[in-house]
């Protein structure tokens, strides 16, 4: 990411189609969520405006001085890799979806969540510049937001995640990643499985404990048994989820599904079941939660969080406190994803 100073040029769409090898009608295809565009084209727009630091509809320096009808849309990014992450586009096309249908514009940020003190200030500056009537804030996970990004900021404020301990006057939405699980687990068992696992991180992640509590319900509905042995704890990465399997169907050889709370975790395990039999996770099925990208013909049941909604719910949310409203939340179902009978 680049930051633009106060002497600079800002980037433009052409900048970002140089840097991306395409043309800008592409670029602006990709801005505007046009379906016609490749995965790789896309991909590579999409690397290539946190390279140059585009800013999405930047409104004219005549109207900085003004109040402007526009919010600005904040994706707070981490230096840690995380393979499934929010699509900040996909939240960003249904904000721009909602807002554009009320006369509303929309310019793009990118801040580094490592960096929080000195990003503070960078969108202080870039706030106090575009006037704009309102900020919505997309982190790097749906935990709970930095609070410092938020705080003294004095616009209304839609996140994406849970709120923060000082969240208060922000309004939030997510993914119901606890009737997300439940709705895996039950179609795990639909399929015929009986002895299904959970792969879960540490009890103290919100997101982990929320997605075991909805396995453990729908267990307990279904009239199966909670076994304290069908439950795995590991650390949130590829190798962390391969050796919880080890140790599972190591104790358990009938086990035949096994629910993985986290992505990361998961990749390792349908990576290990792939290599155990060849044919990916066939003797033993996988729930997951979000896309596993290029994993996802291996046979799973994935709990997709809705991205576009979210971002149509933030853009909704946000557009009702610039109204005048109390802020509020929404908890938005996860759409299941039903991979079990692929090759």
């Amino acid at each position: 990411m680049t930051s633009t100073n106060p002497g600079e040029q800002a980037p433009t769409i052409h900048d970002v189609g140089r840097a991306a090898g395409v043309s800008h009608t592409t670029v602006s295809r990709v801005l505007n969520g046009a379906r016609h565009v490749s995965p790789a084209a896309r991909r590579a727009v999409e690397d290539a405006i946190r390279a140059t630091g585009y800013v999405l509809n930047r409104q004219a320096r005549g109207l900085a001085m003004r109040q402007t009808d526009a919010v600005t849309a904040v994706i707070v990014e981490s230096c840690v890799p995380r393979p499934r992450r929010p699509d900040p586009l996909q939240i960003l096309r249904g904000c721009a979806r909602v807002l554009t249908r009320h006369g509303m514009s929309m310019e793009m940020l990118f801040v580094d969540a490592g960096k929080q003190e000195a990003e503070r200030h960078r969108l202080d500056r870039h706030l106090g510049e575009s006037r704009g009537r309102g900020l919505l804030l997309i982190p790097h996970c749906s935990g709970a937001v930095p609070a410092r990004l938020v705080d003294r900021v004095g616009l209304p404020t839609a996140v994406y995640g849970r709120p923060s301990p000082t969240g208060h006057g922000v309004a939030h939405v997510r993914a119901d990643g606890r009737e997300g699980a439940h709705a895996v687990t039950r179609r795990l068992h639909q399929s015929g499985r009986r002895r299904i696992a959970v792969i879960t991180g540490s009890p103290d992640a919100p997101d982990e404990r929320e997605r075991l509590e909805g396995h453990r319900a729908a267990l307990t509905e279904l009239g199966i048994p909670v076994e304290g042995c069908l439950v795995e704890r590991a650390a949130d990465s590829g190798p962390g989820g391969r050796e919880a399997l080890r140790k599972l169907l190591a104790r358990d050889a009938a086990v035949d599904a096994v629910l993985v709370t986290s992505g990361r975790m998961a990749v390792g395990v349908v990576e290990a079941l792939c290599a155990r039999d060849g044919s990916g996770s066939r003797e033993v099925a996988v729930g997951a939660f979000e896309d596993l990208g290029p994993l996802a013909h291996c046979p799973l049941v994935v709990a997709q969080p809705p991205w576009n909604h979210i971002g149509e719910e933030m853009a909704r949310l946000l557009l009702a406190m610039m109204a005048g409203q109390a802020p509020s939340s929404a908890l938005l179902p996860c759409r299941l994803v039903d991979r079990l009978s692929a090759p």
